[in-house]
């Protein structure tokens, strides 16, 4: 049940007091490589900024030596002919 009643003001909220961090255009001409491209893009939204995401967590894991991967495998990726692609990953 909603707990506005008409006449009643409300307190809306901005993102900063919820700690939200805001989005931020990509400027092409501030990335030169894909890597920065990477970077910029996890400050934006949707897939956009998984990607970006991605981008920073394998960069880490590069750069740490004693980092462990596991790789778990869908069934159909087999089916579908592709294992050889993971055989030469290993």
């Amino acid at each position: 049940m909603d707990s506005h009643c008409p006449g009643q003001h409300r307190h809306l909220h901005d993102g900063r007091s919820d700690g939200l961090v805001p989005l931020q255009p990509i400027d092409l001409n501030k990335t030169n490589t894909f890597a920065e491209l990477l970077h910029a893009m996890s400050n934006t939204a949707f897939a956009g900024r998984q990607l970006g995401q991605a981008f920073e967590v394998l960069e880490e894991m590069a750069k740490n030596e004693k980092c462990a991967v596991v790789m778990t495998l869908s069934g159909a990726m087999t089916v579908a002919k592709q294992g050889q692609i993971f055989c030469e990953l290993i």
